[in-house]
């Protein structure tokens, strides 16, 4: 479970950090874009992506921990 919570904060803090980058970056991309159309260059749409991963069901989470405490159970036995 622990693990599980880790990849996903992982997930989380790459997120925050490609969109805080996509943000710094915006006025540079931009300047681009115009220079490109003064100078009669072929326009290329900006693409941005970014995926983010949905919160954990409480269903989800109650079965991680009872499979956890299942498997703490049978070690302990």
């Amino acid at each position: 479970v622990g693990a599980q919570q880790q990849a996903l904060q992982q997930q989380y803090d790459t997120t925050a950090y490609n969109n805080f980058l996509a943000q710094r970056d915006w006025q540079t991309s931009q300047l681009g874009y115009y220079s490109n159309i003064l100078r009669g260059l072929p326009i290329t749409p900006n693409t941005t992506t970014s995926a983010s991963a949905p919160a954990p069901s409480a269903l989800g989470q109650l079965a991680g921990a009872g499979l956890g405490a299942a498997s703490l159970y049978k070690l302990a036995s």
